[in-house]
């Protein structure tokens, strides 16, 4: 990555045009720098739980996920082989970094958050029609926006200078969800009738994951910034970084 000045005007606009510049190399991973490659993603088990409403997923592999499940009230749908490949999508949109005050923000837009995958849905009621089927399955997010936020400090080790951040907190912003099945079967005719409800309610299924799908997506940015900082000294990410060091060591 080419370094930015702290006292260019355009910082900014740099750190912007660089972020996005190692968009593509950050997801291949890089073991010099001890980043894993994200995609795909490996991630240990987790779960969605909500009143009427769990999800849980296990054996998480973020290209490849097995057993989730989404269980409500006679809604039984079980997910397996889950592939999704957005991150190399993302484009960082706007920064902002306080230098002064040592606090930072950046927004990422991403089209699409995809999910495909095998699904098996089993004696499930919805309005008033039993379900049931497998095949396969498509959960599409639509025009998301990240908002990532933290505190930098810098520390000092030996003789060097490193970054840490500190306090982030990141939000995601959905403005659709979709949802794709092939092979639902019914008692009643007309299938589209269950698609249809699953649209109509999806602020509800997007209100239930969107915690769950938030700190994964923050906790693969905060891997990434964390073996950047504990491996590039802070000289060698900025230009005047003595800036820094005066106010935050």
């Amino acid at each position: 990555m080419r370094r930015c000045d702290l006292k260019d005007p355009k910082l900014n606009q740099c750190i912007r045009n660089h972020g996005n510049q190692a968009i593509p190399i950050l997801v291949r991973g890089d073991s010099s720098l001890g980043i894993s490659r994200l995609s795909p993603v490996i991630t240990p088990k987790a779960r969605f739980n909500g009143k009427r409403f769990n999800l849980t997923l296990s054996d998480i592999f973020f290209d490849n996920f097995k057993d989730m499940r989404f269980n409500g009230k006679r809604f039984n749908l079980t997910l397996s082989d889950i592939f999704f490949d957005n991150f190399k999508d993302m484009r960082i949109i706007d920064t902002n970094l306080d230098v002064r005050r040592g606090k930072y923000n950046f927004s990422i837009a991403c089209s699409y958050l995809t999910f495909n995958s095998s699904y098996i849905l089993t004696d499930s009621q919805i309005l008033t029609k039993t379900l049931s089927g497998n095949g396969r399955f498509e959960m599409k997010l639509a025009d998301n926006m990240m908002r990532y936020s933290g505190d930098l400090i810098v520390r000092k080790i030996g003789s060097r200078n490193y970054l840490k951040s500190t306090n982030t907190v990141m939000k995601l912003e959905s403005k659709r969800m979709q949802f794709r099945f092939k092979n639902v079967q019914s008692t009643k005719p007309g299938n589209e009738d269950f698609i249809a409800f699953l649209q109509e309610n999806w602020k509800v299924i997007h209100q239930k994951i969107n915690p769950n799908i938030t700190e994964f997506l923050k906790s693969r940015i905060d891997s990434v910034f964390a073996a950047v900082e504990d491996n590039v000294v802070v000289e060698d990410i900025f230009i005047n970084s003595h800036i820094l060091t005066k106010h935050f060591m």
